[in-house]
């Protein structure tokens, strides 16, 4: 595409991959915007694409009308609730700091 801004063009070129693949969105883009930019303003923002990308698939399991053989949402919402509980524990010992301390 001429004229077009080389950060576009990268997110744009990893979004193919992902279409064309069906993952891989994350890889493509932090590696070509962090030639242009430091790792620690891409990951957050590719992060929550990812999240927003899986949110339907999630939701879809959460409420049984998903369409895999195989998935048990009972287990699923076990397995969310265990998840929120350790991730308590885990920020309940890091004190004030948090994960960065």
């Amino acid at each position: 595409m001429p004229g077009c801004r080389p950060a576009w063009c990268r997110r744009v070129g990893a979004t193919v991959v992902r279409g064309y693949s069906g993952f891989g969105f994350s890889l493509p883009t932090i590696t070509a915007l962090s030639l242009a930019l430091a790792p620690a303003r891409i990951v957050p923002s590719i992060f929550m694409l990812e999240v927003a990308a899986s949110l339907p698939l999630l939701i879809g399991v959460w409420f049984g009308n998903h369409g895999f053989k195989g998935a048990d949402p009972a287990a699923f919402r076990r397995w969310v609730l265990r998840l929120l509980i350790e991730l308590a524990v885990l920020a309940a010992g890091q004190g004030a700091t948090g994960l960065a301390g």
